[in-house]
């Protein structure tokens, strides 16, 4: 029924306001805590869970350090550098030494 461009935008959409809403929540409600970044969660998780030759994963960690950044960082860019090296480093690892078998169902 939809094309598949159609599905992948909708899952940047997705991305980008769950990102945005980890955000909000982490510097509205979570701001007193020491370590409180929900973003961070979100880029582990979604690397780890999604399937091997997707790149959303990589997305999702650009766009959550670059909402992260807007807030608050010592320089501009810097949580960017943080969650694209984990989230490619989580890849890298993925692809070369792990097999899931119950997210081949998925």
């Amino acid at each position: 029924m939809f094309s598949d461009f159609f599905k992948l935008f909708l899952k940047i959409v997705g991305i980008i306001l769950l990102s945005f809403f980890l955000v909000q929540i982490q510097l509205s409600f979570l701001a007193g805590f020491s370590f409180n970044n929900l973003p961070l969660f979100f880029v582990i998780i979604f690397n780890l869970i999604e399937k091997e030759n997707s790149c959303l994963g990589i997305f999702a960690a650009v766009f959550s350090g670059l909402t992260l950044d807007l807030y608050f960082s010592p320089f501009f860019g810097y949580f960017t550098l943080i969650f694209l090296c984990l989230s490619l480093f989580i890849k890298f690892v993925f692809l070369r030494y792990v097999k899931l078998p119950f997210l081949a169902k998925i």
